[in-house]
């Protein structure tokens, strides 16, 4: 899953790293990956157990110079959440919501850098989407998401930003704003902090990284509940390993493990209601892995 991290601030401090600004360098050219969390225990009045799995899909087209030092790159993306209940939270009440049905989201990113110098750097990104359990769509199941940062290189080996994130806009906006920055202590190493993420890297080779990763992990789908519109929210914070390894040319492969915690599972009314806490809500912490493949270059 896709993390709602501050996006455009990260290529901004990734581009910094570059000599010139290439985005068609910087961002890959497609990726396919599959992720699965095993075991989440709600700890409410009604005892349950649910697994989620997510497959993904991500694709890029070319980058477009719009004028001296800005590019733009438009993205495509794809998800499918599914979620296996032990048994069904609503039972078999007419109108309930089917959450065992899988939950889409379709993201149409698109990504603006400039770089008026050696030294700053400014992104931005607008993404409209759709998320949705395609049950029925309306005006709640499409939304629109932002993000600004700007990155200023101190040196070759650290750049430092601020970025902001505006998460459906067109709905439930809310915003998340912070600190930002890229930190290469050593050949082998790299540091970062984006958002809601860090990530300690080490290369070991041109064509091999392990990194340790954690940050905030989660969702919003729209869903039907007894006849009113409403969402499920999917709050997690995330911890663990990934390995990436080069096949073959430009394609990597990799391979990911960790544990997630503060896992929080609701419906949620259009006005922020909680509609069923007593049979969901938070969950104990519990493992997941992912594994996947990507293209760098087309």
């Amino acid at each position: 899953m896709i993390p709602h991290s501050l996006l455009a601030l990260s290529l901004v401090a990734t581009a910094a790293t570059a000599e010139t600004l290439d985005l068609g360098r910087l961002v890959p050219a497609g990726s396919a990956r599959f992720e699965s969390t095993f075991g989440l225990d709600f700890e409410g009045p009604t005892p349950g157990e649910v697994d989620m799995s997510t497959l993904s899909f991500f694709t890029r087209l070319d980058s477009v110079m719009l004028g001296e030092g800005l590019q733009w790159l438009p993205t495509f993306s794809y998800e499918a959440t599914s979620f296996d209940f032990d048994a069904r939270p609503f039972g078999l009440a007419p109108g309930a919501p089917d959450l065992e049905d899988p939950m889409h989201r379709i993201s149409f990113a698109n990504y603006f850098l400039y770089q008026p110098d050696d030294c700053w750097f400014h992104g931005l990104m607008v993404s409209p989407e759709i998320r949705s359990s395609f049950d029925h769509l309306n005006s709640r199941d499409f939304s629109l998401s932002a993000a600004f940062g700007s990155g200023y290189r101190f040196s070759e080996r650290l750049i430092v930003g601020f970025g902001i994130y505006a998460e459906d806009i067109t709905n439930d906006p809310w915003l998340i704003a912070g600190p930002a920055f890229l930190w290469n202590p050593s050949e082998r190493w790299s540091v970062s902090f984006f958002g809601p993420r860090f990530t300690a890297r080490r290369h070991f080779s041109a064509d091999s990284n392990l990194a340790f990763e954690a940050g905030w992990n989660g969702g919003q789908w729209s869903v039907d509940a007894f006849g009113q519109d409403a969402k499920l929210d999917l709050d997690s914070t995330r911890a663990g390993l990934v390995y990436r390894h080069r096949i073959h040319d430009g394609w990597w492969l990799e391979a990911a493990a960790g544990m997630t915690f503060s896992n929080d599972l609701r419906v949620m009314s259009a006005g922020g209601r909680d509609l069923f806490p007593a049979v969901m809500g938070e969950t104990g912490a519990a493992p997941y892995v992912r594994v996947g493949v990507s293209l760098m270059n087309w």
